[in-house]
């Protein structure tokens, strides 16, 4: 039977010296030999079985549709929660390729690294902070640490924010995300200001919440709202996620194949198609793209 202290109290009770700590394995957590749980910072849980928290989570409220008690949102193999409160992550990707993946580490953020460094971290084989030891977090802190955080009110931020308001939909292909970002990255040749290129008169999703509030907020609002989609589809929604930081970053930095360069596209109102059709210094190259499933239309500067 639990404790009913410990289910309604996630502060820890008080210890003495001759407390003694179990480290677990599946964790990396302690184990407090005073109660029997492993503690997390925020909350305790039962080491047995791994799935569900002793106290209702501290950010409840902010996510009243997952359950209060549900370790990673039911999802702890692939998922991790290192401190009892959010699972979060970082991307990371390589300079000089544009690859992306990420890593639950207890952060969100965008992290660039270099070819070295992205390399070793995907030779290590996790995608899990926790599950890799003592001496590969180390290295894992240090690699991370000679990187460059990028932030989302930066250029690349921003059109990383565009392309994924705009092709977040998990039906949407890698090749619609880099139609997109190499569109941006076209109008930014002329216009330096993204802040002009994003215009929302000029794409729909940019004057939404959707894009202000940012991918992580918005994937968590997801989880939030529609619990049994995201279980369903968390991976998917992870790789839309993942597929529009290395579309953006690619398009940004001359890395998307020679079809992209130089391209218009229509996604959605205000603009038609018939407003590209009519400038003199486009040509509709749609039919250059099979299987565009989120983008309307595509035209190429002549």
């Amino acid at each position: 039977m639990v404790n009913p202290q410990l289910v309604h109290n996630p502060t820890p009770p008080n210890r003495t010296k001759n407390v003694r700590f179990y480290p677990s394995v599946s964790s990396g957590k302690e184990k407090d030999a005073e109660t029997g749980y492993g503690h997390f910072g925020a909350r305790y849980m039962d080491h047995e079985l791994m799935t569900m928290w002793l106290s209702v989570d501290p950010m409840a409220d902010k996510y009243p549709a997952i359950n209060p008690y549900a370790y990673c949102s039911w999802n702890p193999v692939k998922l991790v929660d290192p401190n009892g409160r959010e699972t979060i992550e970082t991307d990371i990707v390589n300079k000089k390729t544009g690859t992306c993946k990420h890593i639950e580490d207890g952060k969100d953020q965008i992290v660039l690294l270099s070819d070295h460094a992205y390399n070793t971290i995907e030779r290590m084989g996790h995608d899990s902070y926790s599950s890799m030891s003592k001496s590969q977090q180390e290295r894992y802190n240090s690699l991370l640490n000679s990187g460059e955080v990028v932030s989302l009110d930066s250029k690349l931020g921003k059109t990383f924010r565009a392309v994924y308001a705009e092709m977040g939909n998990i039906n949407c292909t890698e090749q619609d995300r880099n139609v997109v970002a190499a569109s941006i990255a076209t109008r930014l040749k002329t216009e330096p200001n993204i802040d002009k290129v994003l215009d929302p008169k000029q794409y729909n999703a940019t004057g939404k919440e959707i894009y202000k509030i940012g991918p992580y907020e918005r994937q968590k609002q997801i989880s939030q709202k529609y619990p049994c989609f995201y279980k369903k589809y968390s991976e998917s929604i992870e790789q839309s996620r993942l597929q529009a930081i290395s579309s953006s970053y690619k398009a940004l930095n001359g890395l998307l194949p020679p079809e992209y360069n130089n391209i218009h596209s229509f996604v959605s109102p205000p603009l038609s198609s018939t407003y590209f059709d009519s400038n003199k210094k486009l040509s509709n190259a749609t039919s250059s793209f099979s299987n565009l499933k989120g983008v309307s239309g595509v035209w190429r500067l002549k």
